[in-house]
């Protein structure tokens, strides 16, 4: 069973959300996230949406930004307080939460 990482991982304020080190259940083998450290959840900042490293740009932005034909340096050009490795993890953070399965409980 994989578990949401608000959830499973604390999703304290300003927690990282990459930086939960425990590992998720996913298609029949164990992964973990720990390597997406630039991505952010805080309530203060944007409603509690993943941000890049605090700021007010969220991974669903830059993936909307992506999947609308910008290249990488269009987009850095645009915000130039990111970097490159900004926008492969924002990416990768929404194959990570798309590939996750939520179980609904029954009531009790």
């Amino acid at each position: 069973m994989l578990r949401d990482f608000d959830r499973d991982c604390g999703g304290d304020v300003g927690q990282r959300a990459g930086a939960c080190r425990k590992s998720h259940y996913t298609e029949g083998k164990m992964e973990t996230v720990a390597e997406l450290d630039r991505i952010t959840r805080n309530p203060a900042v944007m409603g509690g949406k993943p941000c890049i490293r605090g700021m007010r740009v969220t991974a669903g932005t830059l993936v909307g930004l992506i999947a609308s034909g910008h290249s990488y340096e269009a987009i850095l050009a645009a915000y130039p307080y990111l970097e490159e490795e900004d926008i492969r993890q924002a990416l990768a953070y929404s194959a990570w939460r798309i590939e996750e399965i939520e179980i609904p409980l029954p009531a009790a």
